[in-house]
């Protein structure tokens, strides 16, 4: 199988005292994949390429010689299917790793509601329930447990797994929220056509708001990390952004490196955020997200972002993002052949960040296909 992209430098896995955080993103997906140390990897969510059946995150393991055997965590961060295409592949190959997600996602409401609407629809309708149908019965076929998160659960702790860098391995969940849940099971119950109706087809209706995104916060020796997945934000004290940063359990320490949330749309943004959980200026990524002529994140989003840090990278061109220099020479061999440039069809693209563990966090950016610095 052709890797995901070319090079010796791509192909370089990480040193066992090196940490790797690589964010997939090919203009509608969203993956991530954290080399902890020592080979041991954590995936979070899961997406394809296009053209591609294996999900990135499996394919870039095997692309760099690790086996899914190295892999002690699959989280599952919400339900969207941008977010949870061919997750099953990797639960499936991923025997010896931590399955976890939101707890709603494994309560009786829930698996009822999966059952009731796994049929087969259009994409735009089945809102990742197929997908989730299909882990939850590998889940079940393989008799593996699944770790329930909610907002400040420990997933794990320093002494789940000796490392040979001797630094702290922590991994956090900061969401959902107790009161988010609730939300979403009774959400979730009344979905259920009417038992005296005739409707007979049903269709799995996406939620309006990403009320179970599980925002993550890691640590690995000097690096923090908070991964944002999509939870939002909605001015309310006991959902999103709000209820995680008022959580009393949460770990305390700021993160120096920050996936942002939602594509970086501003329905996700809190201003304490960046001010309580986030070191000054952080290096920051984001996976876009395009349908049609809709794209996250906007012009404005941007440029927001930027007022808070000038350390901005994009997983897949967006509009506005800067190509990469071509020489004098190029250049003029263009102007000589032809009158004006169209840009082709924009193709996927992969951030990779990499700090030594033995050391305060100093990051390496390494930007593949159409990923770019904005």
């Amino acid at each position: 199988m052709p890797t995901l992209f070319d090079g010796s430098e791509y192909l370089t896995g990480p040193r066992a005292d090196e940490f790797e955080l690589v964010l997939f993103g090919p203009g509608y997906g969203e993956a991530v994949a954290a080399h902890i140390g020592d080979g041991k990897w954590v995936l979070i969510d899961s997406c394809r390429f296009p053209q591609r059946t294996e999900p990135a995150s499996l394919q870039y393991l095997e692309d760099i010689s690790a086996a899914p055997d190295d892999v002690v965590a699959v989280i599952a961060t919400h339900w969207d299917n941008d977010h949870i295409n061919g997750l099953s592949s990797i639960v499936r190959r991923c025997e010896n790793a931590k399955f976890c997600m939101s707890g709603a996602l494994g309560r009786d409401e829930f698996i009822a509601y999966v059952k009731a609407y796994n049929e087969p629809f259009p994409g735009k309708n089945k809102s990742g329930v197929e997908e989730i149908a299909e882990v939850l019965n590998e889940l079940g076929n393989s008799k593996r447990t699944v770790r329930r998160v909610d907002q400040s659960t420990r997933i794990f702790s320093p002494e789940d797994i000796a490392m040979s860098h001797c630094r702290n391995f922590e991994l956090w969940s900061l969401s959902p929220a107790q009161f988010e849940v609730d939300n979403f099971l009774m959400w979730a119950a009344g979905q259920f056509p009417d038992a005296a109706s005739v409707e007979t087809r049903r269709v799995a209706v996406r939620r309006l708001n990403n009320d179970l995104s599980v925002a993550l916060h890691l640590t690995v020796g000097g690096v923090v990390v908070l991964l944002g997945a999509d939870l939002e934000e909605e001015g309310n004290p006991e959902t999103g952004w709000s209820a995680a940063l008022t959580a009393s359990g949460r770990p305390r320490s700021k993160a120096n490196l920050f996936k942002i949330p939602h594509h970086g749309s501003v329905t996700a943004h809190h201003e304490k955020v960046w001010d309580g959980m986030l070191e000054p200026s952080p290096l920051s990524i984001i996976a876009p997200w395009t349908i049609g002529s809709a794209m996250l994140p906007t012009a404005d989003d941007v440029v927001r972002i930027q007022n808070h840090t000038p350390h901005l990278y994009v997983s897949a061109a967006i509009a506005g993002s800067r190509p990469k220099p071509r020489s004098a020479t190029v250049e003029k061999m263009i102007k000589a052949a032809a009158r004006s440039l169209v840009s082709a069809r924009r193709s996927p693209g992969m951030i990779r960040v990499r700090s030594p563990i033995n050391s305060p966090a100093v990051f390496k950016v390494e930007l593949f296909g159409s990923a770019a610095s904005l």
